[in-house]
């Protein structure tokens, strides 16, 4: 596992312990070959599902078949023949579009760059489903496809960086010849580790540079919010603009329309008008509309509540209850508050403009200056009181 690495560092870690106690098996080593040379087309990748080329895309990636991967993931998948598979179904007649099922840790820089270049060059509509896990170069070749989705909200995408691993002996001593000390840098010392970090840096300024192409956007948005390296889980990729939906995986054949899958959430779908709206989803539409009413009738019936209770200080009070109720205004608006209170201050500027001539007149009338003809205060604050009663009755608030 020498080289330069486009793979998910906690998998990169666990072959390299695999890779240490790999023991070689030549029975099995003779199969492996038998296997390769028997099937290098890319058919094995490529299946036809009526009109739609699902192309498999699982393990890691390497760029010939490797004996050590065949035995450490079921093989994994080798660069060649997915460029291969991508062109067989881009230059198939009966085949409309191309769906590449993603579940890989990423894989080998070589090859990487080609297979992405052959993707982004299909002239079919490509849409990348994730399963589990797209990291490091997988993520870079989703990222080719027109759509990327991933079938579950625990699904991981990301670790976009470069790894390269080196083993440091204590009885090696490396000597380079002098205008060349960065042929071969020592891993264990200060200056090698900035030397082979260099290379490092140059190699992941390309691969960023893919995935930004794929996605539309800068790579120093790449760099920024792509996770700087970790794995990001859906939801956290889809906000992060890496992804363009989670879903459930299609049982039907054909490509998955997230904007239409009511399973699915997409960052950005189609927009209808009502009438779309309403033949498409009409059991929605009727949930919506029965759950606006039913907060209508709450809030109508909040707002006529309020009124009546602040009618019952005065009949002036009322009056302006019921003028309110029918114009119907707000019991919250400023103007409304304003003219309740005006009326609260006049009726206690009233009470007591009468209890003073109570005293002044006593041994007369218990209420002074009212008579009980027609037109007087008596009727007014009996039709007020009417306004008032018929008003909470409707709402059910009883009298």
């Amino acid at each position: 596992m020498l080289g330069l690495w486009f793979l998910e560092d906690g998998y990169c870690r666990t072959a390299l312990q695999a890779f240490e106690r790999f023991e070689y098996d030549q029975d099995r080593a003779e199969l492996f070959i038998q296997q390769v040379s028997s099937n290098r087309d890319g058919g094995d990748l490529f299946v036809r599902d009526g009109s739609t080329a699902h192309i498999m895309i699982r393990g890691t990636l390497t760029k010939e078949p490797s004996f050590f991967f065949s035995m450490f993931d079921n093989g994994g998948t080798v660069y060649g023949d997915i460029v291969q598979a991508i062109q067989a179904a881009d230059g198939d007649d009966e085949i409309e579009d191309i769906i590449l099922e993603i579940d890989s840790p990423g894989g080998e820089a070589g090859g990487f760059f080609e297979t992405a270049a052959a993707i982004a060059a299909a002239t079919k509509p490509v849409e990348a489903q994730v399963t589990d896990l797209a990291a490091s170069g997988a993520f870079g070749l989703a990222v080719q496809a027109d759509r990327v989705i991933v079938n579950n909200p625990m699904a991981e995408v990301g670790s976009v960086g470069v790894v390269s691993t080196q083993f440091v002996s204590e009885s090696r001593v490396t000597i380079t010849s002098t205008e060349a000390p960065k042929k071969a840098p020592d891993a264990g010392t200060e200056e090698g580790v900035a030397a082979i970090r260099e290379r490092l840096d140059a190699m992941h300024g390309e691969f960023v540079a893919v995935i930004a192409a794929g996605r539309g956007i800068t790579p120093d948005k790449v760099n920024a919010d792509f996770g700087r390296g970790a794995v990001l889980i859906a939801d956290a990729a889809l906000q992060a603009g890496m992804i363009d939906a989670i879903g459930v995986a299609s049982t039907e054949g054909g490509r998955r329309s997230p904007a239409s899958d009511p399973d699915t959430r997409t960052e950005a779908s189609e927009t209808m008008d009502l009438n779309e709206l309403r033949e498409k989803y009409p059991a929605l539409c009727t949930a919506i509309h029965a759950e606006g009413h039913a907060a209508g009738i709450v809030a109508e019936h909040d707002r006529v509540s309020a009124h009546v209770e602040a009618g019952r200080g005065s009949p002036a009070a009322a009056e302006l209850a019921a003028g309110f109720i029918v114009g119907g205004n707000n019991f919250s608006e400023q103007t409304v508050q304003a003219r309740y209170m005006v009326a609260g201050q006049n009726t206690a500027a009233l009470d007591d403009r009468a209890a003073d001539d109570a005293a002044a007149d006593a041994g007369q009338s218990d209420t002074p200056g009212v008579s009980e003809g027609e037109g007087s205060a008596v009727d007014a604050d009996a039709r007020d009181r009417k306004i008032m009663a018929e008003a909470r009755a409707s709402m059910g608030l009883g009298v």
